[in-house]
This record gives structure tokens, C-alpha cells and sequence, in this order.
């Protein structure tokens, strides 16, 4: 099943018949994660819409295993106890410049996290959509590292711009567009999706 996902969470589509949202929360949770305190309500007071709710400790997970900044660990357990959140782990590819054996130790750090600080799936960001085999394989291989060692992963890729259809089948979401609606209807986007 293949989504096409905005960063512009006004785009709701009145033909969908569930809503889904991607939402990077970059944002340090604060003391005791208080600064997720609005976060933690609208999920709340919206049961049946799904949030993807990306979250980046350290510019990726850190490199160590345990997640140590308490805030953080409070943040992201409450955030596991809605069963309407699915938590993505942000990893960055460089845009295929970053190592693949670097991209793989982030998620394996996210892999190794606790019950109560789950992860559901990755975020690969700067994804390349560069119109090449080499770059569709790499992409297939992380992905596959994400889904052989986070169980059930979603993985969702971001290249910020039209992706090459390829690379559709190696994830369940793609972040094409990461500008205001407007830019996006002015670029004929949603004219050229197959």
C-alpha cells in the first residue's frame, strides 16, 4: 500500500476515509515532557485519527543504546500509551552520502530500546531521488535492516521532493513535499502522482 504523506497537516483529503498524521516532533519534550503537553491532548481528544509522530533525541536516536535524557524517556513512554500513535525513529541518509553501516547502527540503537520506549518504525530523511538502480538498492537494503530488526516497522522515507516510483516499494510512506499547500498546488503536483 503506498501513502503520500505532507508535512502540511492542513491537507486532509475529503475523500479519505481515515486520517493519518505524520507529524515530526523535534520539539525537547521539556521537563517531565511538558513541552509535549499539547501534543499528549490533541492524540487524546482524537482517538481515530492515527498519528506517526517522529521523534529525533539527538539527531538520530544518540549512540548509545540507552536512552539516558529523562525527558525524553518520559515523553516517548507516554507517548507509546496511546494506541493511536505509531512512533518513528529519525535516522538521516545524507541523501546517500551518509554510510549505510552508520544509518543501520541508528536503527539498531532505536531497535534496542526498552518495551516502554518502543519504536514502530523509521524515518529516513534525505532520502536521495536520485533515478538510479544503485540508489533504489540502497534504499530497499535499509529498509530491510529497519524491518528485520524493529518488529512490524513502518517505514517511511523523505526525499522533500517527487520521489522516482521505485522507491514506492520499499516503503509504507513517502514524504514528497515539505513546503506550504500552496507551493504544492502550484507545482501541478498531485497532477503528476500515477
Amino acid at each position: 500500500m503506498y501513502f503520500i504523506s505532507l508535512l502540511t497537516p492542513l491537507l486532509l483529503l475529503p475523500f479519505s476515509t481515515a486520517i493519518d498524521i505524520l507529524l515530526p516532533l523535534y520539539l525537547y519534550p521539556g521537563q517531565e515532557a511538558s513541552a509535549w503537553s499539547n501534543i499528549f491532548s490533541t492524540i487524546s481528544t482524537h482517538p481515530s485519527v492515527q498519528f506517526q509522530v517522529v521523534i529525533n533525541p539527538n539527531s538520530g536516536p544518540g549512540t548509545t543504546s540507552e536512552l539516558t535524557d529523562q525527558n525524553h524517556i518520559t515523553g516517548i513512554s507516554k507517548l507509546n500509551s496511546f494506541p493511536n500513535v505509531k512512533i518513528l525513529g529519525y535516522v538521516l541518509t545524507g541523501y546517500g552520502q551518509r554510510d549505510n553501516a552508520l544509518v543501520n547502527a541508528d536503527v539498531d540503537v532505536y531497535a534496542s530500546w526498552t518495551a516502554d520506549l518502543r519504536i514502530d518504525g523509521i524515518y529516513f530523511d534525505e532520502v536521495s531521488n536520485d533515478k538510479t538502480q544503485q540508489n533504489y538498492d540502497r534504499m530497499e537494503i535499509l529498509s530491510k535492516h529497519a524491518r528485520d530488526n524493529i518488529e512490524g516497522a513502518w517505514v517511511v522515507f523523505n526525499p522533500g521532493y517527487r520521489a522516482p516510483e521505485p522507491l514506492f516499494a520499499s516503503c509504507d510512506m513517502m514524504v514528497e513535499f515539505e513546503h506550504p499547500l500552496a507551493d504544492y498546488q502550484a507545482e501541478g503536483i498531485l497532477e503528476q502522482i500515477p
